[in-house]
Order: structure tokens, then sequence, then C-alpha cells
């Protein structure tokens, strides 16, 4: 039985066509193959209706956000109707700078630089 070094047939395989690379690793579960990828994670948006009592405290609004919401300043992905946008979340309005906090389904953090894992 010979052994084969899984990096070096890798490579071999990727220096004659890199299309093939993926074909061949999909074929051999066994192969694991580091990542940096990292999963976003979503906040949802989730509104409720003020009480009588919030009411009277809060003359101009209309929903409670029972949310987590991004810092003060901080660009996030929106997901909004079925699309995803960049947008700055505003702490002294409760909303984002372009979109409207009440049409936004969920906001996430952007993901960290890919980083070339050896």
């Amino acid at each position: 039985m010979n052994l084969i070094d899984k990096n070096s047939l890798i490579q071999d395989i990727y220096n004659d066509n890199p299309k093939d690379i993926m074909l061949y690793i999909s074929q051999y579960p066994e192969l694991k193959i580091k990542s940096s990828e990292e999963k976003i994670e979503w906040y949802p948006i989730i509104f409720r209706p003020l009480s009588l009592e919030e009411k009277e405290m809060f003359k101009n609004e209309e929903y409670y956000i029972e949310s987590v919401l991004p810092d003060d300043g901080e660009e996030v992905l929106i997901s909004y109707k079925n699309a995803i946008f960049t947008d700055r979340f505003d702490a002294d309005y409760n909303n984002f700078e372009t979109l409207e906090i009440i049409e936004c389904q969920a906001w996430a953090s952007f993901p960290k630089p890919y980083k070339k894992i050896n």
C-alpha cells in the first residue's frame, strides 16, 4: 500500500486544472479542508405595540423594538424585502440612516475579512 500526501495531491490537481479541485474534494468527503468562512449571525428585528403606560411616556413612538440593536454608528448588513443592503445605525433615533427600521427584517454585523489558513 502506498501512502499519498493529500496536500501534495490536492496541490498537483490544482496546478493541472484549478477547476477540477472542487470536484475532486467533493468526491472525497474524508478530506478536511480548512476554511476561514465565518457564518453570519442575523438578528431579527422584532416590534410590539406600546402599552398604555408606554404610550404616555413615549408620545411620538408607535412601537417598541424588542431586538438586539447594532452599536451607534455601526455599519451593518440589512435584510430588506428580498435583498441585502448596507446601512449605518443611528442610536439617537433607533433607526438606520437610509432604510426605515420598521421595514427591515433583520440585521447582521459584517463578517471578518478573509484570512488564509495554512
